[in-house]
């Protein structure tokens, strides 16, 4: 875990997420999975996001922090919205998160 709360979001990978929307609005979808980690990444290992809690995204650590700072700088500005969701339930309990690009069709 502290490897992966290590990395951070290059400007390249940006660049290559939003040509990822862009190619998924081309083709009428309206949602985009930017990132999927593990709930251990988070703080809170992922209860936040599953609750869900407002205060979710302080919870996040390495890439996955530096994709919502980057959303909230450069995109909510233009109405797209991000949400968080735990995708995998392994025994029962958080497995991987991911968080999820969104924009009207």
């Amino acid at each position: 875990m502290k490897e992966l709360a290590a990395r951070r979001l290059g400007d390249e990978q940006w660049r290559n997420l939003l040509a990822q929307a862009r190619e998924s609005a081309a083709a009428g979808m309206n949602e985009l999975m930017l990132i999927r980690f593990p709930s251990q990444l988070c703080v809170d290992g992922g209860r936040a996001i599953n609750a869900p809690d407002a205060n979710w995204p302080q919870t996040l650590r390495g890439e996955p922090a530096d994709i919502f700072a980057r959303w909230r700088q450069e995109l909510e500005p233009k109405g797209f919205r991000l949400a968080a969701q735990i995708v995998e339930f392994p025994d029962g309990v958080p497995g991987d998160a991911a968080l999820f690009l969104m924009w009207d069709a």
